[in-house]
């Protein structure tokens, strides 16, 4: 049974996702991208130019330039290493799961395997009323074995997980106010791969129920992301999860 503050929450989303889906449908015919500047090479209107951008502590960028920065500040509060960088010497692969909620502290998993250990990394960043970095409330890394390293790698190496949004897509995440941010990141032989998607399970009921239309599967994200905070033990309780 959902609480009103979250069918309210839905029903604005809802809202939302019907203006939009218009609003695109109309100015389709007017340019050919819908959610583009009037100009060529214009910021999108949501893109905040000032924000500072952390690097971590080696001096390295976390995402790289066709990604957002807005994140930066708690990664370098949680003493996260950038892993948009090149693989250091011993480290195969490399996944992580930043967790931004609208009010709650930022939840982190990081799985590494490095010279043939695997662990993973668990932190708690508490922040303050305006939501700025207090301090690390909780950092546990913990040794695995290579079994359970693999179930959850096979997880997050799930094509689904990684392919584009579409213009439609994108706006919809773009227009949640309050809601939560799931950024997920892996580094291996193959590159760097980095996608950020909002409010997934808001999106994932809106398609089911034909608000508009998706092959992506929401729920994955989701699903994929309280298994790995389960995991790490800072899974948060049932009525913080969103």
């Amino acid at each position: 049974m959902r609480s009103v503050d979250e069918l309210e929450g839905y029903a604005k989303m809802k809202c939302c996702a019907l203006t939009l889906i218009f609003a695109a449908a109309v100015t389709a015919f007017a340019q050919e991208d819908p959610f583009a500047g009037s100009n060529p090479g214009e910021p999108s209107t949501h893109e905040d130019n000032t924000f500072k951008v952390f690097l971590d502590r080696n001096g390295r960028e976390y995402f790289t330039e066709s990604t957002s920065p807005i994140y930066t500040e708690y990664l370098s509060e949680m003493k996260e290493p950038s892993i948009a960088a090149p693989l250091e010497a011993g480290l195969v692969r490399v996944f992580r799961l930043t967790y931004f909620r609208s009010f709650h502290d930022p939840l982190l998993i990081r799985l590494e395997e490095r010279n043939g250990t695997f662990v993973m990394r668990a932190v708690c960043l508490e922040t303050d009323r305006e939501y700025r970095p207090v301090r690390i409330s909780y950092d546990k890394t913990t040794a695995l074995n290579q079994t359970d390293f693999d179930a959850l790698a096979q997880l997050l190496n799930q094509n689904d997980l990684w392919t584009e949004f579409t213009d439609i897509e994108t706006a919809l995440m773009e227009s949640v106010m309050d809601g939560s941010t799931w950024v997920f990141e892996k580094h291996d032989v193959n590159g760097y791969k980095m996608i950020e998607v909002s409010a997934p399970q808001y999106l994932a009921e809106m398609a089911k129920e034909g608000i508009f239309e998706t092959e992506k599967n929401f729920s994955l994200y989701f699903q994929i992301g309280l298994q790995l905070l389960k995991q790490g033990k800072i899974l948060p309780r049932k009525e913080d999860q969103y």
